[in-house]
């Protein structure tokens, strides 16, 4: 019962009910104005002609009465009173063309002449009459009729009242099948228009359902599905489009945590696992105090990569824009220097030479602890490459407004196909050889760095030149 309820609220409240239910109002608005104004008119049309019929025949009871108070073939004139029987004998005897009742009266009331029917439609008028014609309908047996009144006058004074009636039952009657014909006409539209409404916003939200329907099939293992989107270019395809994009945006967003859950996991188990292992092997019988001091300061070290990976980890959380950038004027070259004279010693327990060419100094705009982590992840990267007694050599120059930043190794030569998957978040090859041990999290916190200073880090690998990573950044002028 609660479901039917439901289900009829929802219909209540559907778009396809407001859209039907506005359509039909609209066109139920138009076809009764139009009902209205047709019979207005038709209604109008009868009582004119009613007036006109009514004026026609009391038009000829009119020159009866001027040719009788005027005299006929010269005889001598007559006065209003004398020409009541005149008047009967002419409207008994002239009746047939009169197709209404007819009754005359004088001055004072008196009627001079009636059809036989008239006596019993009004009473005669009394008192001071109107100096004008007038018209009005009035009951009589349960029917209307429509009456006339119309002053004759004889030397400008109001001598005689001539009237006329005719019913109106069939005009009313005609307008009554008019009514009903309005009224069944209007309300079989209606209902047509409500079934033909209904059908077509059907149609027009049907793409909206499958949307719907789909979407609500999409869950967070199958974010890699899609709407179906029709090609025809009005707002439902524009919104298939726009729901796609959110789904792959959501698609990127999760895919991107669950990188993220890897590439930690995968990243801290090393550090964790040599902690354990010293730990165990330490409480395995009582040591010395130098024992213990080694792993305490084993456990320094293995504390400190594992802040560093998870600093690293977080910054790629959040690589999404440089609005949390506090931008500054940095001098590059030092920053690079201080970076080098920290990992001389991580470089020489390799035996690796870390040379750099002569350079002078760049200023850039940008912040100072992330320009020191592209560089240390670079110079990192190089001496993890580069064998034991490798070189890595780095150079630092100026190039059309721009500075250069190269580090150059002398490990495995990385292949072309490569070059763009070592720069993606949380990249990690399974593969030994040249991308063994290779790291997204160090190259791609790297290449996001460089893109929010609005600059580029590329790649480029040969059995010539080692691999080399090359920094380009906007360089600060004196005019900028």
């Amino acid at each position: 019962m609660q479901s039917l309820i439901h289900s009829i609220r929802f219909g209540l409240r559907s778009i396809r009910f407001r859209l039907t239910l506005w359509y039909v109002s609209i066109f139920a608005a138009v076809l009764c104005t139009m009902g209205w104004v047709l019979y207005g008119h038709v209604q109008e049309s009868m009582s004119r002609e009613t007036d006109q019929l009514l004026i026609l025949e009391t038009d000829k009871a009119m020159d009866r009465v001027g040719d009788l108070l005027s005299g006929e073939k010269g005889k001598r004139k007559s006065t209003v009173p004398d020409i009541g029987e005149k008047l009967s004998g002419w409207l008994e005897k002239e009746g047939l063309p009169f197709i209404v009742p007819l009754r005359v009266q004088d001055a004072d009331g008196r009627v001079l002449t009636s059809s036989a029917e008239f006596p019993k439609l009004l009473k005669p008028l009394g008192g001071t009459w109107q100096r004008r014609t007038i018209f009005r309908v009035q009951e009589y047996g349960g029917k209307r009729i429509r009456l006339i009144s119309r002053p004759y006058f004889q030397n400008g004074d109001v001598a005689a009242l001539i009237q006329a009636a005719t019913p109106l039952a069939e005009s009313d009657k005609a307008l009554q099948k008019l009514r009903l014909w309005l009224l069944w006409l209007i309300m079989a539209t209606l209902a047509t228009t409500s079934a033909v409404g209904w059908i077509l916003a059907s149609l027009a939200l049907r793409p909206i359902e499958q949307i719907t329907t789909r979407t609500q099939q999409i869950g967070a293992q199958s974010l890699d599905q899609r709407v179906p989107v029709a090609k025809t270019g009005d707002e439902l395809e524009r919104l298939g489009n726009t729901v796609n994009e959110m789904l792959a945006r959501l698609e990127g967003a999760f895919n991107g945590l669950r990188q993220f859950s890897s590439a930690a996991s995968h990243e801290l188990r090393t550090p964790l696992t040599v902690m354990r292992g010293e730990l165990e092997l330490a409480l395995r019988r009582p040591r010395q105090n130098d024992e213990y001091q080694r792993v305490l300061r084993t456990h320094l070290e293995t504390v400190s990569d594992m802040t560093r990976i998870v600093e690293e980890l977080l910054l790629l959380a959040h690589t999404k824009s440089d609005e949390a950038i506090e931008w500054g004027l940095q001098d590059f070259s030092r920053i690079a220097d201080d970076v080098i004279a920290k990992w001389q010693p991580q470089a020489a327990t390799k035996k690796i030479t870390c040379a750099r060419h002569p350079w002078e100094s760049a200023q850039v705009h940008g912040e100072e602890r992330l320009l020191n982590r592209i560089v240390a992840n670079l110079l990192e990267n190089a001496i993890r490459r580069s064998p034991e007694g490798g070189r890595v050599q780095m150079s630092l120059a100026h190039k059309g407004g721009k500075i250069s930043f190269l580090v150059q190794d002398s490990g495995e030569i990385i292949p072309p196909e490569a070059y763009q998957g070592i720069f993606d978040r949380y990249f990690r090859s399974a593969n030994a050889g040249a991308l063994d041990g290779f790291s997204g999290m160090g190259l791609g916190v790297c290449r996001w760095i460089a893109e929010a200073h609005h600059g580029s880090l590329d790649v480029s690998s040969s059995e010539t030149e080692g691999t080399v990573f090359s920094l380009c950044l906007p360089a600060h002028t004196s005019r900028s």
